[in-house]
């Protein structure tokens, strides 16, 4: 196996998840309401450095929907706990 995957494997055990986190998150549409009252985000700039994560503070998990200048951050409805 390649060391990549070994050392998720480890992440994995230790109850860490790498990530990168997005630096700014506005609102994906404004109308008939904001779309951060649905949980709905637009992301641009991302981190260039990876971090490593507690699985007990991933409060909810989401799909990114590539857009023209960025992602729409999608939450997903059938979420169940990581830990």
């Amino acid at each position: 196996m390649g060391v990549l995957l070994w050392l998720r494997i480890y992440l994995m055990m230790m109850g860490l998840l790498m990530c990168r986190h997005f630096v700014t998150a506005e609102d994906a549409f404004r109308y008939p309401l904001p779309s951060s009252k649905l949980g709905i985000y637009k992301v641009v700039d991302k981190m260039t450095e990876l971090c490593a994560l507690p699985l007990s503070s991933v409060a909810q998990k989401c799909s990114l929907l590539p857009v023209k200048d960025g992602f729409v951050v999608l939450p997903l409805l059938n979420n169940t706990s990581l830990v």
